[in-house]
């Protein structure tokens, strides 16, 4: 039998666009891994420049196989990079064993990412965290189950994924998942994770939401004593061009790092507001739905006994 000598890796898909966030993430990867095994690999379509000290640090690049998605695909307000994940792990299948897929919209605020990486997924594919569209529906049914006629099934966010290359490529997953993008198109909402969700339909690894937290606009006393390990700002919010509702601490990461390593990216951040204490109405008003969602929030922790602890 012959030893399997695949490494594991890191990765981002993204465009030009997203790039200067993408390396931003990857800097906070390695000060919080200094002693990391793992690859750090940012993939895309297009050809992308990094910049040298990225490449000095031993950040990979990987040109996508633009042939591998059809040319029709449905991608609406979304970008095709959304959909080139998909073949990510067929792609890289021969060099990595384990892949931790990061959307580039995310902070990451510490965690054992080697350990993250290797976590037990039983036979599972995709390792990932429940998504917040379930918990802000009355019925637990993610959009896409509601208009394929589906029961209200366990539903990911696709930002955050540990994939085992083995299990993804044995079930087909791309191929499958394409498929259903050409021939469930009014179901695809959300790019992959609409694909990933109908084709594994529940099933998959669920990890704890410390991994994947989606909410730091909405509940912003949630996370006050739980080592929250990556924020993922996904919807039209983010770090960079909000700064009224996210904790300004979380823009001056950015800025600190575009003044370091990307000065030419600064003019992507909006121009932050004088220092000034957060009014009395707006502070009320996020600990009132802070309570009212207490319950919910407390429940989506206490499932896990800590966050190492899967649903297999």
């Amino acid at each position: 039998m012959l030893l399997d000598t695949r490494k594991n890796a890191v990765l981002q898909v993204c465009d030009a666009n997203f790039l200067p966030f993408a390396l931003h993430l990857m800097n906070q990867i390695m000060f919080f891994c200094p002693k990391r095994t793992f690859d750090l690999v940012i993939a895309s379509e297009h050809e992308l420049l990094l910049p040298h000290w990225a490449l000095d640090a031993g950040i990979l690049f990987h040109k996508m196989h633009a042939d591998d998605l059809p040319a029709d695909l449905p991608v609406g307000p979304v970008v095709r990079a959304s959909f080139y994940r998909i073949k990510a792990a067929d792609q890289l299948a021969d060099k990595y064993r384990r892949i931790l897929y990061l959307d580039s919209d995310i902070l990451m605020e510490g965690g054992d990412l080697e350990r993250l990486i290797t976590i037990g997924m039983g036979d599972h594919p995709i390792a990932a965290v429940m998504s917040r569209l379930v918990h802000k529906r009355s019925d637990g049914r993610a959009p896409e189950y509601r208009i394929l006629g589906l029961p209200a099934l366990p539903y990911f966010n696709s930002g955050v994924m540990v994939i085992d290359t083995d299990a993804y490529l044995r079930e087909r997953i791309s191929d499958r998942c394409v498929e259903t993008i050409l021939n469930s198109r009014e179901a695809i909402v959300l790019a992959d994770q609409s694909a990933y969700n109908i084709v594994l339909r529940g099933k998959f690894a669920m990890l704890s939401p410390v991994w994947n937290w989606m909410t730091s606009r909405e509940y912003p006393f949630a996370t006050r004593r739980i080592p929250v390990r990556f924020r993922h700002f996904c919807g039209k919010f983010k770090p960079w061009n909000d700064t009224e509702a996210l904790d300004i601490r979380f823009r001056e990461s950015y800025a600190s790092f575009f003044r370091t390593h990307l000065p030419e990216a600064l003019p992507l951040l909006s121009p932050g507001e004088p220092p000034r204490v957060l009014p009395l109405d707006r502070m009320f008003a996020d600990m009132m739905i802070h309570l009212r969602a207490r319950r919910k929030i407390s429940a989506g922790f206490e499932t896990f006994h800590d966050e190492w602890d899967v649903k297999i």
